[in-house]
């Protein structure tokens, strides 16, 4: 492969190698493995959150996921351990940029050296709603502090692994009147997507 070309090319060239079946197997994974038997598509992940089958004949590694919004998911469970950080609306309270870069050093880290390549979790979804039983992973009401703060930890997480990703921002009906259109997309709420910071 050509490293003078740009990412965007490479990965242009790269996906005309691609078989349908290679693209698909790629997108759709091969479940949990976490909480499923050991098959052998399986058998090469990490036991995390999920597994997608690399493609060894174009050099595209598996994808290993593990959910980390305040620390890497389940390690005990596999043997291994990683710190338990404080719920993410805890963190973003310290309204301290250098300390949301370290959160997202440290669950870097503790993810590339339990094998992980790919980071889930941690969402920007306002807390409206006590019912919603994944508020520990939010940020808070703050869209301009959450816009700052949140970046600073992807990009380190980024930095260490190959990818991580914000959880899913889910628009709730009474959420939008407050925010108004142009701020809900600004806050990126209406997506899941890899960061790219």
């Amino acid at each position: 492969m050509n490293a003078g070309l740009s990412p965007d090319e490479r990965a242009d060239l790269v996906l005309k190698e691609m078989t349908l079946d290679e693209k698909v197997a790629l997108l759709h994974g091969v479940g949990m493995p976490t909480d499923e038997p050991v098959t052998p598509e399986n058998a090469p992940s990490n036991r995390g959150v999920g597994y997608a089958v690399g493609v060894p004949r174009l050099g595209i590694p598996g994808i290993d996921m593990s959910d980390a919004a305040y620390g890497v998911r389940s390690s005990g469970v596999n043997g291994r351990y990683s710190t338990a950080l404080p719920a993410n609306v805890a963190a973003a309270a310290s309204w301290d940029p250098n300390a949301a870069f370290e959160f997202g050093a440290l669950i870097g880290r503790e993810l590339r050296a339990q094998g992980f390549n790919m980071s889930l979790g941690g969402g920007v979804n306002l807390t409206r709603d006590p019912r919603n039983g994944r508020t520990f992973e939010y940020l808070g009401e703050d869209l301009f502090w959450r816009e700052r703060w949140w970046p600073s930890s992807l990009k380190e997480r980024n930095r260490r692994t190959s990818s991580a990703t914000s959880a899913l921002c889910a628009e709730r009906p009474g959420e939008r009147p407050q925010l108004g259109q142009h701020h809900h997309q600004q806050a990126g709420c209406a997506r899941k997507r890899p960061a790219r910071v």
